[in-house]
């Protein structure tokens, strides 16, 4: 490969047996049951702006020396920006330090056109020690905004702008596919190929499956790199497998279709989050509402 390597991820699905753990009691006070102490900081020049918030079902209680926090949210935002934003990823803060305190809301897979509005929703658990300052309970952040010619906003803390660059390559390969499909099988090989995404989903292994990302692999560009996995006596079963490369300039590397074809990855690899959506559509609302939506782009 010509361009230089600077971060190669990695998917695992670790499996391994269920554990049961007992739960230690703990006494419990309610803490603003109605709603969390909040703020939501936005930065002056941000490509979105709040148009509404919804708290309901948030809660904080006390266990020993920290809030436990329930928070879930419904921000309403519209697209301030004069560019069509394709991805959102929002930063949800208890505490920095402690862990428990940081949380994520992702939403891949949107079109919203400059002007309209959109919803971002969030079901979330952090802990706060209850010394931890007189700041709110709960912030939100943006950390990141991708838009559809893939340039990037935000402070990226998280590291949201690689993981949804990753998204959006899988959305547009995975919509390709099925637009393809449909001009070349029709509506009958569109629609096999739907319940057979759905049939997988529903025989797919339900272990107890963590998804590892490796650290960053720096490598001299033109020279080849070669990745191992050791396989130990009486260790879990493991199944790995290279799920995305980003180059030094900037451009990504994913598995195409064919690729992600071979039958040991259809058993364990989750479907794209664009997939994912249209196959709901189609349970939702059928074939017709698919292949309208596909004609959207």
């Amino acid at each position: 490969m010509r361009s230089r390597l600077i971060a190669a991820l990695f998917s695992g699905a670790l499996l391994a047996g269920a554990q049961g753990f007992g739960q230690q009691g703990f006494g419990q006070q309610s803490f603003g049951q109605q709603s969390l102490d909040h703020r939501i900081d936005l930065p002056h020049d941000s490509p979105v702006s709040l148009v509404g918030d919804e708290w309901g079902g948030s809660a904080a209680n006390v266990r020993g020396g920290a809030f436990v926090l329930d928070v879930r949210v419904s921000l309403s935002l519209r697209n301030s920006s004069q560019r069509r934003i394709h991805g959102i990823t929002l930063a949800v803060l208890a505490q920095e330090t402690a862990p428990g305190g940081k949380g994520s809301i992702s939403v891949p897979s949107l079109d919203v056109a400059p002007g309209e509005s959109f919803s971002v929703r969030g079901d979330l658990h952090l802990l706060r020690p209850i010394g931890a300052g007189s700041r709110p309970l709960v912030e939100v952040e943006l950390d990141g905004v991708l838009f559809e010619d893939l340039t990037f906003y935000g402070p990226d803390k998280l590291h949201s702008r690689r993981t949804m660059m990753v998204w959006e390559l899988e959305e547009r390969r995975d919509r390709r596919y099925f637009k393809t499909l449909l001009e070349q099988a029709g509506r009958e090989g569109l629609q096999k190929e739907l319940v057979a995404s759905l049939s997988r989903d529903a025989d797919r292994p339900q272990f107890n499956v963590q998804t590892v990302r490796g650290r960053a692999t720096n490598a001299d560009p033109e020279h080849d790199v070669q990745f191992a996995f050791l396989r130990f006596p009486e260790a879990p079963g493991m199944t790995g497998f290279i799920s995305s490369v980003e180059f030094m300039d900037g451009s990504f590397w994913i598995p195409s279709r064919l690729e992600l074809d071979d039958p040991t990855l259809r058993r364990v690899v989750a479907p794209s989050p664009e997939e994912q959506r249209l196959v709901q559509i189609y349970r939702k609302k059928g074939l017709n509402a698919v292949i309208e939506e596909l004609k959207k782009f």
